[in-house]
């Protein structure tokens, strides 16, 4: 299956680099399958592929220099975490959805509850891949 990024956006230039986006994800998914021989889904591909990337260039914050120490730092802004699916259950099967925790309790203009299939395992918390994970892991008041 083709997964493509889903954005609602009135720019055209931003729909242009969005479709040429997926149609280098997936022929770059199609040469992998072909050089590798794994039978892998489009969308462990992409998975995959975002860990890899965020593995190699993804680099840790430094701690803020002056000012008065936090007094408490949470987990969620100084160890590093990626996005994972929300686990399924009996009830709703591979449709499991749960809501967005940074949708829920922001303070953002628009502020409406979401459902998401993305989650931080470690956090134990449900958030949208974009932009709820990483104002999570980056904002202490989200």
């Amino acid at each position: 299956g083709f997964h493509e990024c889903a954005r609602k956006s009135t720019k055209w230039y931003k729909k242009i680099f969005f479709h040429v986006l997926d149609t280098v994800l997936l022929n770059s998914h199609i040469v992998y399958r072909q050089i590798t021989g794994k039978e892998i889904t489009s969308l462990q591909f992409r998975t995959n592929l975002m860990r890899g990337l965020l593995e190699e260039y993804s680099t840790l914050r430094c701690p803020a220099k002056g000012g008065r120490p936090a007094l408490d730092t949470p987990l969620r802004l100084t160890a590093r975490h990626f996005p994972s699916e929300v686990p399924q259950t009996t009830s709703q099967g591979s449709k499991t959805r749960r809501h967005c925790k940074v949708c829920l309790s922001s303070t953002r203009k628009g502020k409406e509850r979401r459902l998401t299939k993305h989650m931080c395992v470690p956090c134990n918390t449900p958030l949208c891949a974009v932009p709820s994970f990483e104002e999570y892991h980056t904002l202490k008041n989200y």
